[in-house]
């Protein structure tokens, strides 16, 4: 790889150490240097552009610091698995972040370091990643079973990597579906090196197993064994939360937060958790620091400003929450979604001050947007609300009805739309139309199924689909819908647009929950119609 073609970003928020490792790295054969003073700023470039090499400093002021940023960028796929991180910082407990963090830099330096020290392991990195490369295209066009098989190749020319690719194949065979042929690459790892983040795998594939209790157990030994492991955290929550154990999980989130306050997502985690187990403070804490902290962030969410409100209404906190959402209106007045979530909690806000006129005022500007701005299950709950409450509650009554069409099978969304009509004193009406709404959704379904078992997939599939469409975060309707189409695909013959829309039925249910039973049948069911014809998609 040649230094002299390479482009490498600086990212310090100390102009004279951005100025010596411009010549360090100069001195090296690196010539083409950009610098950023702050988190924010890199992301901004790394959008822009792709670099060969990022040297960040590990201490990046108030906002972000280096470990906060590169994980950030490995999550949001910002930068490519070619990209080399290095990590620089006076800190020698860094040494201790970075053995418990789940996505570590390509290598760090302790300051003071000498520029030979640096070119050594600047060149240590560049070996690695060079018999990694070809890897990397496969990787990045999503072809999982060739990738696979091209680590165990990889591995056995450059058994210096090989824990590596281990780790690459184990991830793609989860991706794929195939828990316990992961489980087994993890298990292999574990018992040569039992690094936390193997264990955690381990846990993971376990979790896609239905395994729930046994992931729980590994989990918990993996944080008293190395307590900075927050990855590990956030994942037992989920475990626990699953198993219905929502107050522990909310516990070990507090442990978690408590460790890491920066780490935006873990403080979602917390709010969400808090605000179904009904801590109040604890949900309106969690938001408030999302808020205060992504201000200045490149990833800051007007929705962070929704769920805050939320959690100020519940408190009876009418005034801070029109506040906070006169301030979300100010901060994305050109993103009509934020107006719009605005003037719905507005609209509830209002109400439950008794200003009718001013409540009226807030739902008609969100109607106003309602048809042209994308709308979560979550928000046309909060639009029904307002519709109830100011006087539509026709309107209220059909946003209901597409919410439990949708959600039918998700207990904690169902007892939200239950409370929701109880706190109106409409507590009959909202059974009546739960039952129903969710009766509708069985009837539809069952008359799939039993054209399916008839042997008329093709009905089935047309049936199914057009279920799917109209009801997209439904999952049982969309793998059901994805079930009926593998089936027909591998009697009939390849349809790659059938087969296309499978794989979006599967992404999505992957998306919002990873663990499904079905999803894991499904997808293997998936790989296996793609083996079957030589095809993918």
């Amino acid at each position: 790889m040649e230094l002299a073609k390479m482009e490498a970003l600086i990212v310090d928020d100390h102009p004279g150490m951005r100025t010596a490792m411009r010549l360090t790295l100069s001195n090296l054969g690196v010539t083409r240097s950009q610098f950023a003073q702050s988190a924010n700023e890199a992301i901004r470039r790394i959008k822009g552009q792709h670099y060969d090499i990022i040297v960040c400093d590990y201490n990046l002021g108030p906002e972000q610091d280096g470990q906060q940023l590169l994980e950030l960028l490995r999550h949001n796929n910002l930068i490519d698995l070619s990209t080399i991180f290095i990590m620089v910082t006076a800190e020698r407990a860094y040494e201790k972040v970075v053995s418990a963090a789940e996505l570590g830099p390509d290598d760090y330096l302790i300051k003071p370091f000498t520029a030979e020290v640096f070119r050594v392991r600047l060149e240590r990195v560049l070996q690695k990643k060079s018999a990694m490369a070809p890897l990397f295209p496969v990787l990045q066009a999503g072809d999982a079973a060739k990738a696979s098989e091209m680590c165990n190749v990889l591995a056995a020319s450059h058994p210096a990597y090989m824990i590596d690719f281990l780790r690459i194949k184990a991830e793609l065979l989860m991706g794929m579906g195939q828990a316990e042929a992961a489980q087994q690459v993890f298990e292999g790892i574990v018992s040569e090196r039992a690094v936390p983040w193997a264990k955690l795998g381990l846990a993971r594939t376990l979790r896609l197993q239905q395994k729930d209790v046994e992931a729980e157990s590994i989990l918990e030994a993996v944080i008293n064994d190395s307590p900075e492991f927050l990855a590990a955290f956030d994942t037992l929550a989920s475990v626990k939360d699953k198993l219905g154990k929502s107050d522990e999980a909310q516990g070990v989130l507090g442990k978690a937060v408590a460790l890491s306050p920066n780490t935006l997502a873990r403080q979602r985690m917390m709010g969400e958790v808090a605000m179904r187990n009904g801590d109040i403070a604890a949900a309106e804490a969690a938001y408030t620091t999302i808020v205060e902290k992504g201000r200045t962030s490149f990833f800051r969410d007007p929705n962070d400003y929704v769920n805050l409100s939320r959690a100020l209404l519940e408190g009876g906190k009418n005034e801070d929450a029109i506040n906070r959402l006169r301030e979300a209106r100010q901060s994305f007045s050109n993103a009509p979604e934020a107006v719009f979530a605005a003037s719905v909690m507005e609209s509830q806000a209002y109400s439950r001050m008794g200003k009718g006129a001013a409540a009226k005022e807030a739902l008609d500007r969100a109607m106003a947007l309602k048809d042209s701005v994308p709308m979560t299950d979550e928000l046309k709950l909060d639009l029904a609300t307002a519709c109830y409450q100011s006087g539509n509650p026709a309107m209220g009554a059909s946003l209901m009805d597409q919410v439990v069409r949708n959600r039918h099978e998700d207990a904690r969304l169902i007892d939200r739309v239950r409370k929701i009509y109880t706190d109106l004193g409409r507590q009959l009406e909202g059974e009546q139309l739960v039952q129903s709404s969710t009766q509708a959704v069985v009837n539809l379904n069952n008359q799939g199924v039993l054209l399916a078992k008839q042997g008329n997939l093709a009905g089935a599939v047309e049936l199914l689909t057009e279920a799917a469409a109209q009801l997209p975060n439904n999952q049982q309707i969309v793998l059901n819908a994805a079930h009926a189409v593998l089936t027909l695909v591998n009697r009939e013959g390849w349809n790659h647009d059938l087969m296309l829309k499978t794989k979006h039925y599967l992404d999505s249910v992957r998306s919002t929950d990873p663990t499904h039973a079905k999803l894991v049948q499904l997808q293997t069911l998936f790989n296996d119609v793609q083996n079957k014809y030589g095809s993918r998609v």
